[in-house]
């Protein structure tokens, strides 16, 4: 038996306004599970069905005692899914969250009874998204809207509708799958289903205060046709045998002069050949050019790898958006032999297996440079990374931005080689994989640094920023201060939207939630990299920016 302790929020609506934690030692061995060690401490109160939230994440599913200590240590924080619905402890009012939608049956007046009730096996859903705005719908209501569709598909224009406003309705969702720790059993997909919806809204609901289809107010997010001259070009380019990196540089943000200069000066430090194709990239679509026009935006990414693959080199990203855009592009092509002949036809002959895309984290993640074996000069710094999972997970943070299932992890054959027989308990299973995790070298342990977990940074609203820009501005200040408050003294960014929100729009977006300016510093992931090796040309920082970092290093 080993021990642990929890603290658990302890709230009662009934009794008080304040609410506590407090913490329960607790014996537990291999088959003691979460949901099991709640319901013996007396008059906690607490809903299975529903879930809670360990060290922010959301946890729907019993998982054994052990693998949760493995992932955060031996002190465990447990809260409610949500403080806004909560009724006695961690268990919520879900009387109160179905009597937000009144106004939506009194306006939808054909869903029946056993219909309205439906949505209850969706209101978990709602709780999971960090999203501040209160009139904001709720990822469950969504999901619940999607099953009525399936239902009366007569009424699919009034339903539509009623998820087409900019501020509270589904265009306004950001990826919740980081935010999940295990999946609720035996429910939809979030991300992929809420994306069918977008679809579905920009296609045929009307936007307000337009009067027209949301297709039309995106037009500048919809993907341009690929020229024929650059078709044309790119056929006629020679195999080349360079075996170097190319640099994404077809942004449209001014911020991304910082974020490309900085990739190619890291990679250089670094000891590798980057080139100059000798075509030109072409920009991708943004997240809604995922949604709305997945087929095109394949075509833009695989002209790329194809531009690429003609000069023997690795296309390589500073930003985590586009690099899972180009990684969801490879994996269909490789998948719908139909679309690769079709691009095939288009590009001239290319083996996308060997025409990889890499993000500059798995780079900077690798031990194939001496160069990391000097001193960093961020050791003595506190830092928050934006996503977090640039710093503190093995598994990519894919599923957080194009829909991808976390729950499935492949393990190398070699991790169990150590394991005898043909079947493993679960605990053998967490072992190999913990031991596979120590050989891995994260990020943290690279650039130096005592790097803080923020579960603000899981969730990136930076796609508001064209039709709900004071949302842009409220959620992105929300993730900056959270880190700041943290004690953080350089937050460290892969998103370009986060980027100009934390540097060039500081001051506004602080104003936004009504909270002073902050000078503390933001650095695109390379930027780090390259202070943390102790080179200073070629980072594309301000004057202001550097000398607060100096102040820091100091």
């Amino acid at each position: 038996m080993q021990t642990l302790e929890l603290s658990i929020f302890r709230f009662c609506a009934k009794e008080s306004y304040e609410y506590y934690f407090q913490k329960y030692p607790l014996l537990y061995d291999s088959n003691l599970t979460l949901f099991s060690a709640l319901a013996s401490i007396d008059g906690l109160g607490f809903d299975p069905s529903m879930g809670l939230r360990v060290q922010g994440l959301c946890v729907f599913d019993d998982v054994p005692l052990y693998e949760l200590v493995r992932r955060f240590g031996k002190d465990l924080c447990l809260e409610p899914l949500s403080q806004r619905y909560v009724s006695k402890d961690l268990a919520l009012d879900k009387e109160a969250m179905f009597a937000r939608y009144g106004w939506f049956f009194d306006k939808h007046s054909f869903i029946t009874p056993s219909d309205r009730y439906e949505l209850y096996q969706y209101l978990w859903a709602n709780t999971i998204s960090l999203q501040s705005d209160e009139s904001y719908l709720g990822d469950g209501f969504f999901l619940y809207v999607d099953w009525l569709l399936t239902r009366y598909p007569k009424h699919f224009d009034t339903l539509i509708h009623t998820l087409a406003n900019a501020q509270s309705g589904v265009m306004s969702y950001a990826p919740v799958e980081a935010l999940i720790y295990t999946k609720k059993p035996n429910t939809p997909h979030i991300t992929r289903t809420i994306h069918s919806l977008i679809s579905k809204v920009a296609r045929f609901g009307q936007c307000p205060g337009c009067g027209r289809a949301w297709i039309n107010e995106l037009e500048s997010m919809r993907i341009p046709p690929i020229p024929d001259s650059a078709i044309t070009a790119l056929k006629a380019l020679d195999q080349q045998d360079h075996k170097a990196f190319i640099v994404f540089d077809a942004y449209a943000n001014y911020e991304a002069k910082s974020l490309v200069s900085s990739t190619k000066s890291l990679l250089q430090a670094l000891g590798y050949k980057v080139i100059t194709p000798r075509g030109k990239l072409l920009p991708l679509g943004g997240y809604f050019g995922r949604i709305l026009e997945p087929k095109d935006l394949i075509k833009r990414i695989a002209y790329n790898l194809a531009l690429a693959d003609k000069e023997k080199a690795v296309l390589v990203f500073g930003d985590c958006r586009s690099y899972y855009a180009a990684l969801f592009a490879q994996d269909a092509l490789l998948r719908d032999q139909a679309l690769l002949d079709e691009v095939c036809a288009l590009y001239g002959k290319i083996d996308y297996d060997i025409s990889p895309v890499r993000h500059i984290k798995d780079i900077i993640s690798s031990d194939q440079s001496e160069l990391w074996g000097r001193d960093s000069l961020l050791e003595s710094l506190k830092l928050a990374a934006y996503p977090s999972t640039l710093a503190f997970d093995r598994i990519d943070n894919q599923q957080a931005v194009y829909g991808f299932d976390p729950s499935i992890m492949a393990l190398p054959k070699s991790v169990f080689k150590h394991l005898s027989g043909p079947n493993f308990t679960q605990e053998e299973i967490m072992n190999a994989a913990k031991d596979l995790h120590t050989r891995y070298v994260p990020i943290a342990s690279k650039l130096g640094g005592k790097w803080l977990d923020i579960i603000e940074s899981r969730q990136d609203f930076s796609h508001l920023q064209t039709y709900n820009y004071e949302g842009y501005l409220r959620e992105s200040a929300r993730m900056r201060f959270a880190g700041i408050d943290a004690g953080a003294d350089v937050l460290v960014v892969s998103s370009l939207g986060l980027f100009r929100a934390f540097s060039t729009l500081a001051k506004t977006s602080a104003k936004s939630i009504g909270r002073d300016p902050s000078e503390t510093p933001t650095l695109l992931l390379p930027q780090a990299a390259l202070l943390a090796l102790g080179v200073r040309d070629g980072l594309g920082l301000s004057g202001a920016t550097m000398r607060t970092l100096d102040l820091a290093l100091a």
